[in-house]
């Protein structure tokens, strides 16, 4: 291989990356019902005629050491995502049926691509009522799966006051209108608990059977951000046999890989890289999407991914002419 510096003067052979796994999107979140992963695959079958290599099954940090990768490329991009779900310290979280959230979501797509789920591992809302907590997308394919699993009952708890149906858009521009648009889910049958913090879980025996829940009051604090406060007299029972935990994702996961990495990170915990160059303090290592921004949508995925692209590009050659929007 010649080169100078980082600088490529032949294209890197990817040879070494050769194992292709179609069901490598059975692990993602996504629910089929809202994405039918013959669309992820055949994407994928279309980089990987392009010579792009995938070797599945892989854990950078326990099965493959950082370095011994790095070694043996010119870029690398870590795009591991966030998810080192927020905690949740309250009584009674460690009974049994409570789960986070991707937990569920990516077994259900196990089982619907035909893998066995053992009794012992198995989360089924079938015949359950199910308390789901948190009202993003995340809660929400949680809930459409509780449906079509057959669950009993749904209920959806959000900690801030319901939006209201209709705002003056002008009150609120340029950021985001707090108005209330019911979902499919809503018509599928989906309950909503607004404005109510889960203080601790009840149990029947080692399993969880509910919920105690306490009002809260959001006032604005002196430096305009939101307080919240407990009203202490008015305290819900909410009856619930499966609990899945959805409350959003703090950061990438430390554990593995990224403890071999010697990056910094932000105050959130994502990764350090600039949106400039996305180079984190390691050279000729990249950060893009949630593990550097944290949290967000997939197209503020799509679009820092092909920023990326094209700052490795210029890295590697001088120069790109990738599309970076």
């Amino acid at each position: 291989m010649a080169e100078t510096g980082h600088k490529l003067t032949q294209p890197l052979q990817p040879t070494h990356l050769n194992s292709l796994n179609f069901g490598v999107f059975k692990d993602v979140g996504i629910p089929d019902y809202r994405l039918e992963k013959s669309v992820l695959e055949r994407r994928l079958a279309q980089l990987h005629a392009e010579g792009v290599r995938f070797r599945t099954g892989i854990h950078v940090g326990q099965d493959l050491e950082f370095e011994a990768l790095h070694r043996n490329s010119h870029a690398m991009v870590l795009a591991c995502g966030a998810e080192q779900p927020r905690p949740m310290d309250v009584p009674g979280r460690s009974l049994r049926g409570i789960h986070c959230a991707m937990d569920y979501l990516s077994q259900q797509n196990r089982r619907v691509a035909g893998d066995y789920i053992s009794n012992e591992a198995d989360i089924d809302a079938g015949a359950r009522q199910v308390v789901v907590i948190g009202g993003g997308d995340t809660g929400s394919d949680c809930v459409g799966t509780a449906i079509r699993q057959g669950a009993r009952q749904v209920t959806q708890l959000q900690y801030h006051d319901r939006p209201p149906d209709h705002v003056d858009n002008l009150c609120y521009w340029p950021g985001p209108v707090p108005e209330w648009h019911a979902n499919d889910h809503d018509d599928e049958g989906c309950q909503h608990v607004w404005a109510y913090d889960t203080v601790a879980f009840t149990a029947h025996g080692d399993h969880v059977d509910g919920l105690t829940l306490q009002k809260l009051r959001w006032v604005r604090s002196a430096n305009g951000g939101w307080e919240k406060h407990y009203l202490p007299d008015q305290v819900r029972h909410l009856p619930a046999q499966l609990v899945l935990l959805a409350m959003g994702y703090a950061h990438p996961v430390h554990a593995g890989m990224l403890q071999q990495v010697p990056v910094c990170f932000d105050r959130c915990g994502n990764i350090e890289a600039p949106e400039d160059d996305y180079m984190t303090g390691v050279d000729g290592v990249f950060a893009c999407g949630d593990a550097r921004r944290g949290q967000s949508l997939v197209v503020w995925a799509i679009r820092e991914g092909r920023q990326c692209a094209a700052a490795v590009d210029r890295w590697l050659s001088g120069e790109s002419l990738l599309p970076v929007v």
